[in-house]
């Protein structure tokens, strides 16, 4: 088994921390209630909201973790 390398003093690291929850199969960006299409909602949306936080975190140096909670929380 090999060791890591010591950390050196006064070292950094930058994480950003996402999750999801509650997905509800919402994977459509379509609202049912009103029967038309809702660009707001939906994994569609969703998965365009992490691409843009993980693009974020990346230019800042920042590791990026993605949690999906789903529905076994509640």
């Amino acid at each position: 088994m090999t060791q890591a390398a010591p950390i050196p003093a006064g070292a950094q690291a930058k994480l950003r921390i996402l999750a999801t929850t509650d997905l509800h199969m919402n994977l459509t960006s379509f609202d049912y209630l009103s029967a038309r299409p809702d660009p707001t909602v939906g994994l569609t949306r969703t998965a365009a909201l992490i691409r843009a936080a993980r693009h974020q975190a990346q230019a800042a140096g920042a590791l990026c973790l993605l949690f999906d909670n789903g529905d076994a929380l509640q």
